[in-house]
């Protein structure tokens, strides 16, 4: 009886520590884009979701495109399409042009575009570290683009170490093929960030082939992405940093719903840089 006694009590405890375990609250996230200062999630009176690291890297296989369309609020028109589609983003209902994107906090657009939108094509999900999206009017802080709401995309991964990398590559249907490497680091009051990403796939055809024996050819696509960073630590309360990135891609394009093109092809690239000097009063 006095063993079958403690084995009861041990189990017991364990079942205890088990249940203790499984309610543990997670850690409020720390977003910027509410009031460009950097606050806990759960301070903001606004409408904010974060997408962090973790849920980037359980959703590898994806794009930015298709992480973006599955949030509330959020329509991507092509992201379940072709890799290289046209894709026109729509907050809460706003005109086309009326989300702001943001690049590490600053405004990004296309002037190749007519609508102040940015073509999501160009960046690559393996190379952001988080995703913040602010819901609703915000033009106080971000101007009249921001009518819809702001979505602010952050590339920078830190390291306190001299050097870290991290690789990964993937291949999946109609040959798709995913490669990124990020080497970054710090030293002292220097940091550093490399990366770069390619994707590459032979799609398939957009156009419908109606009797089936057109032989209608894939839609391929081939893009590049890399970016440099460097930043340094000016004082306790302030920084700075400079960025340069270039982004390229091109797609087979058919021309139009049942009508296949072999020739036709679409291209778009871009060269951002800029560099920021950031001040931080208090701590969190």
């Amino acid at each position: 009886m006095i063993l079958v006694g403690a084995a009861m009590v041990c189990v017991a405890t364990l079942v205890a520590q088990t249940g203790d375990t499984l309610t543990a609250a997670p850690l409020d996230d720390v977003m910027v884009t509410a009031n460009k200062m950097a606050q806990k999630q759960s301070q903001s009176g606004k409408v904010i979701t974060v997408i962090n690291k973790a849920t980037i890297a359980q959703n590898a296989t994806k794009n930015l495109s298709q992480i973006l369309q599955e949030q509330a609020g959020i329509t991507v028109n092509g992201a379940l399409n072709n890799l290289g589609t046209n894709l026109t983003l729509y907050t809460r209902g706003s005109s086309l042009g009326r989300t702001l994107i943001l690049l590490d906090g600053t405004p990004a657009y296309d002037p190749s575009l007519i609508g102040n939108e940015f073509d999501l094509n160009l960046l690559n999900l393996q190379q952001i570290e988080r995703i913040e999206i602010a819901r609703g009017a915000q033009s106080t802080l971000y101007g009249s683009d921001a009518i819809g709401g702001v979505i602010n995309i952050i590339t920078r991964a830190e390291s306190n170490k001299p050097i870290a990398a991290d690789l990964m590559a993937s291949y999946g249907s109609f040959n798709t093929f995913s490669a990124n490497a990020n080497v970054y680091g710090a030293s002292k009051k220097l940091n550093y960030g490399l990366r770069y990403g390619k994707i590459k796939s032979d799609g398939f055809s957009s156009a419908k082939d109606k009797t089936g024996n057109a032989n209608f050819d894939d839609d391929g696509y081939n893009g590049d992405n890399a970016r440099a960073d460097l930043g340094y630590q000016i004082s306790n309360a302030l920084s700075a940093k400079t960025y340069l990135q270039y982004n390229r891609y091109k797609t087979d394009v058919d021309g139009g719903i049942f009508v296949d093109d072999k020739d036709y092809t679409s291209a778009n690239k871009s060269l951002m840089s800029g560099a920021q000097l950031q001040y931080k009063k208090g701590w969190l």
